[in-house]
C-alpha cells in the first residue's frame, strides 16, 4: 500500500508542476498576444483547432490566419483552467502528506482530519469549476470572436465528478467526527 500512495504523491506531484508550467505558458501567450502578435502567430500556424479540458477554439481566420482574439481567449481560459488543475493535483499530493502524518498542520497519521476534509471539498469545487467555467468561456468567446470560432459544450463528467467528491468530503467530516468521539472515550 506504501508503494501505492508514494506512486499517486509522485504523479500527483509531476502533475501539478506540469499544469503550473502550462498556466505559466498560458501567461506567456497572453502577454505575446499583446505585444508579439507576428511570433505567437508564427507559433501557432500549424493548429487548426486546440482544446483544453472540453474548451476547444478554431485558431485560423476566414484567410487561413491565426486569429490572436481567439488565441488570447484560449489562453485566459487555459489559464484559469490549468491553475485550477494544478490546485487539484496540490491537493491530492497534500492529502497523502496529512494522512501519513508528513505536513506541519497535520493531527496525526490518520485520514480524519479537518484539512483532509477541506481539500477534498475544494477538489469537488475545482472540479464542478472547469465545466462550469468553460461555458462561460464559450459563450464569452462567441461573443467576442463570432459564433464560427468556438464551439459551446459542456461535458458533464466534470460536474457529476466534483458531487461525488463533495459527497466524499461529507464521509472523511463524518469519519473526522466519529475518530473526536473515539479519542473523547479513550
Amino acid at each position: 500500500m506504501k508503494n501505492l500512495n508514494r506512486l499517486a504523491m509522485t504523479a500527483a506531484k509531476i502533475l501539478e508542476v506540469i499544469h503550473w508550467l502550462g498556466a505559466a505558458i498560458s501567461v506567456a501567450a497572453v502577454a505575446m498576444s499583446k505585444f508579439a502578435q507576428n511570433t505567437l502567430g508564427s507559433l501557432f500556424s500549424g493548429f487548426a483547432e486546440i482544446n483544453i479540458y472540453g474548451f476547444e477554439i478554431n485558431l485560423l481566420n476566414s484567410q487561413g490566419m491565426v486569429n490572436i482574439i481567439a488565441l488570447r481567449t484560449f489562453a485566459v481560459y487555459s489559464l484559469i483552467i490549468l491553475s485550477l488543475m494544478a490546485m487539484v493535483f496540490r491537493n491530492v499530493y497534500l492529502i497523502f502528506k496529512t494522512a501519513e502524518g508528513r505536513t506541519w498542520f497535520s493531527k496525526g497519521a490518520t485520514p480524519f482530519q479537518h484539512d483532509i476534509t477541506r481539500m477534498v471539498r475544494e477538489i469537488g469545487i475545482f472540479y464542478i469549476s472547469v465545466p462550469i467555467i468553460g461555458l462561460i468561456m464559450s459563450v464569452i468567446a462567441r461573443m467576442v470572436i463570432g459564433y464560427e470560432t468556438a464551439e459551446i459544450s459542456m461535458s458533464l463528467s466534470g460536474l457529476i465528478s466534483g458531487i461525488l467528491i463533495l459527497c466524499l468530503s461529507q464521509v472523511f467530516s463524518y469519519g473526522m467526527e466519529l475518530q473526536k468521539d473515539v479519542d473523547g472515550l479513550l
